[in-house]
């Protein structure tokens, strides 16, 4: 079960400074029976030296006490499936998606698509692991309506969608389809 035991303000973040507070924090915890089996972290350098048993500067290669040579360090599922997004962008399946969803996101954000698709799609936001899964199923929530702003006979509103037609029929129909699925393990 996990536990958030406490916040550390101006940690240095080096792989000393983790040792020192995970190791002063197991040893809490365990002073007042309760038992950590293992950590959960993401790819930082530093805690990953820190806390993977792998690791010769490890808090668990180099402690005599029990408890902290048997922890185990758990990498974050959001952060790694996070990362295999970043790698799986950068293959020929998906080859450049980032610039055409750029182009498409940055359109429908816009107040005339605001006002066509009666929503407003979720803006890029690098640092949040979830923000692509939220993009593309506000794509896909709003399917019907942008593909009928794209099949429209309407000249003003053509006029506009010709500028990233063919960004705009590539994300629609080959990228959300394939990258929705793969996205989905960051759904809430």
């Amino acid at each position: 079960m996990p536990l958030l035991y406490e916040g550390i303000y101006n940690l240095i973040g080096n792989c000393d400074s983790y040792i020192k507070e995970i190791s002063r924090i197991i040893l809490e915890l365990q002073d007042i029976g309760i038992k950590i089996t293992g950590i959960v972290t993401d790819n930082f350098k530093a805690q990953v030296m820190a806390t993977d048993h792998n690791s010769e500067r490890s808090l668990r290669q180099n402690s005599q006490n029990i408890i902290i040579k048997s922890l185990i360090r758990i990498p974050c599922q959001c952060h790694v499936a996070s990362l295999a997004i970043s790698d799986l962008k950068r293959t020929m399946f998906l080859d450049g998606v980032n610039d055409s969803l750029k182009v498409v996101i940055n359109a429908f954000r816009t107040k005339k698509f605001k006002k066509w698709i009666g929503n407003t799609c979720p803006k890029i936001c690098p640092t949040r692991w979830t923000n692509l899964y939220d993009i593309l199923f506000f794509m896909m929530k709003n399917k019907k309506r942008l593909v009928c702003i794209l099949n429209t006979e309407n000249p003003i509103v053509s006029r506009e969608v010709d500028g990233f037609r063919r960004e705009f029929e590539q994300v629609l129909f080959n990228y959300l389809p394939k990258y929705l699925y793969s996205c989905s393990s960051f759904k809430n």
